[in-house]
This record gives structure tokens, C-alpha cells and sequence, in this order.
């Protein structure tokens, strides 16, 4: 099948400028507003708003299985933590689990399997991360439907393997940006 290829016009960093358009000066963005005339973009975001987790790329109600960490990477960072519980395998090198670094949280460095119970403006999210990456998943909840001990009882009763200790970390001692890989 023989398709021609579809252009979009493509404006430059000039033109863009001209028209108000967004331009990058020492490493930030500047220029045009929301909506103002020149953007392509509708909203223009400078900070975490959790109120912005409200769409349906995971229906509430539903848990992802088998994804890639990176799903979990996507929304880790625009969540308040809740409950953070992990899975240690005994014979692993010994790992910092109680406290985090002030600019980073690595959770692959505390433990086997890592469940995270988190919360944005309307819902409860779970977030499991298996260290080989093969069986992380994602899942999301409206507020009203459970508390976060009732999802923090349900990780505790029907997501730990039983296979490693189980152990919860203090989430105050949680700072920066957070990844799972």
C-alpha cells in the first residue's frame, strides 16, 4: 500500500518567539502563558498538582498487573505516600531501609519487593515493584470506596509473597524525587 506522508507544519524557535511562543532561557521555561495565543499547549504546569491524577489512563477501581517499572516511574512522584512495605531477601547485601537521601528515594534499594500505599486528590493508589522488574503492578482506587489501612491490611493479607521478612518503612524519612529503578 502506497501512503504519502502526512506533514504538519513545523515552526521554528524564531518563529515561535515571534508569536509568543515558549522559549528556554537558563534552563527554565519562559514565555507564553496558558492558552495565550502562540502556545500548542493548553496547560502549562510548574508544580506537582494532585489534583491532575484524575484522568482515566488507569480506571479507578482497577489493578494493572505485569506492567514495567516504568509505569510505576510515570505517577510515583505525584502521590503523597502513605505506606511503604518491603520484602527483604535475608541473603542480599545489606541495604539502607530506613531512611532516604535528601534528593533521591531509590526504592529498589530497599528490599526484593517494594508495595507503596499512596493517595492523589480523589484516589488511593498501590504500587508494587518486584526487583527483576517481571510482575510490578499499579492500581487505583477512589477515597470513599476504602481507608488506607483497610489497603494497607489488603497488601499485608493478600500481596505479600510470604517468601522474604516483611518490614514497613517510616515515610517521613522519605525525600526527593522517588524511582523504582
Amino acid at each position: 500500500m502506497d501512503r504519502k506522508p502526512h506533514h504538519l507544519p513545523q515552526k521554528t524557535a524564531k518563529q515561535l518567539a515571534a508569536t509568543g511562543g515558549a522559549s528556554v532561557a537558563g534552563g527554565g521555561v519562559s514565555g507564553n502563558t496558558p492558552g495565550e495565543k502562540g502556545s500548542v499547549f493548553d496547560h502549562h504546569i510548574e508544580s506537582k498538582n494532585l489534583s491532575l491524577l484524575v484522568d482515566d489512563i488507569l480506571p479507578s477501581g482497577s489493578l494493572l498487573l505485569f506492567v514495567s517499572a516504568d509505569v510505576l516511574n510515570c505517577f510515583i512522584n505525584y502521590v503523597d505516600l502513605h505506606a511503604v512495605i518491603v520484602e527483604r531477601d535475608p541473603e542480599e547485601d545489606e541495604r539502607y531501609i530506613s531512611i532516604s537521601n535528601r534528593f533521591y528515594t531509590h526504592f529498589h534499594e530497599f528490599g526484593t519487593v517494594i508495595h507503596v500505599v499512596a493517595s492523589s486528590a480523589t484516589h488511593w493508589w498501590y504500587f508494587c515493584y518486584d526487583l527483576d522488574a517481571s510482575d510490578c503492578a499499579i492500581g487505583r482506587i477512589y477515597r470513599h470506596r476504602t481507608t488506607p489501612q483497610e489497603l494497607t491490611d489488603w497488601v499485608r493479607n493478600t500481596r505479600l509473597s510470604g517468601r522474604y521478612p516483611a518490614a514497613e518503612i517510616d515515610v517521613r524519612n522519605l525525600h526527593g524525587w522517588r524511582s523504582f529503578q
